[in-house]
């Protein structure tokens, strides 16, 4: 089931997301090592976004809920040496957020996420009955509501209410993330374009969150050759976590990923 928000504090809104020079792949190379040198980019950019509120890696905070060895976790790339988020940069007006949910769902524990422009005005608000398993969960901003505007940043928090009278206790995950410029969004568009694998040029472009989505719909379509691909990127922001090793045991080593042809 997916629904969809955002919140808080603004980072800088200098544009930390330029669009590259047309990718070499676009013109049919197979460059070695693009998934691993993909995500070592990802994890390595120069300014995480210091104001995520969060206390601990991954995003999530310290929280009151039933214990769990594992932990609620955002699946975005974290900065290596800090495990703070990025500012994420995002084509589509109606972005979907993905959460690794370690909270079995009792029919009543509840999820909620929110998303809140940089005028600290909560744009909107939800709850979520949590799914009996745990696992991953996807949040989408609905189709219902206004798209994302060009080249505004947002805040999202995502939280498992653990005690309705008590928030301070929540389970929270929580980031940023910037929709491209129309001039972003019209010079990636011509080399999604010409490329023959567009999900490519958004992995070389560092749009994580389109890459996702890309990435879930190919699956369905072809998941001998994007199951795999999809798992062994899960499984790099799993291992951001030293409380989801269980979920890395069996991971696919990012060097053994198809590239991209």
């Amino acid at each position: 089931m997916a629904i969809g928000l955002s919140l808080a504090n603004s980072p800088s809104l200098a544009n930390p997301h330029p669009i590259p020079d047309p990718m070499i792949y676009a013109q049919g190379a197979q460059p070695e090592g693009f998934w691993v040198r993909t995500w070592q980019r990802l994890r390595g950019r120069s300014i995480p976004n210091q104001r995520s509120g969060s206390t601990g890696r991954g995003g999530a905070n310290h929280d009151r809920c039933l214990y769990t060895t594992e932990e609620l976790l955002a699946l975005v790339p974290t900065a290596a040496e800090t495990g703070l988020p990025y500012l994420e940069p995002v084509l589509t007006g109606h972005p979907t957020w993905w959460f690794y949910v370690p909270y079995a769902g009792n029919g009543r524990l509840r999820a909620e996420f929110a998303l809140i422009d940089t005028a600290e005005t909560i744009l909107y608000t939800t709850e979520i009955i949590l799914p009996p398993k745990s696992g991953l969960m996807a949040v989408s901003w609905p189709e219902t509501e206004p798209p994302l505007s060009p080249g505004s940043t947002y805040r999202w928090v995502f939280s498992i209410r653990c005690n309705p009278t008590n928030r301070s206790g929540d389970a929270t995950v929580n980031g940023w993330i910037q929709r491209a410029t129309a001039e972003e969004s019209a010079a990636l568009a011509t080399q999604l374009a010409a490329a023959p694998n567009p999900y490519a040029v958004l992995a070389d472009s560092l749009y994580w969150f389109d890459l996702l989505a890309t990435l879930n719909t190919l699956k369905t379509t072809n998941p001998q050759r994007f199951s795999l691909l999809w798992d062994g990127l899960l499984c790099q922001v799993y291992a951001q976590s030293d409380r989801l090793t269980a979920l890395t045991e069996t991971c696919p080593d990012l060097s053994s990923l198809p590239e991209p042809n």
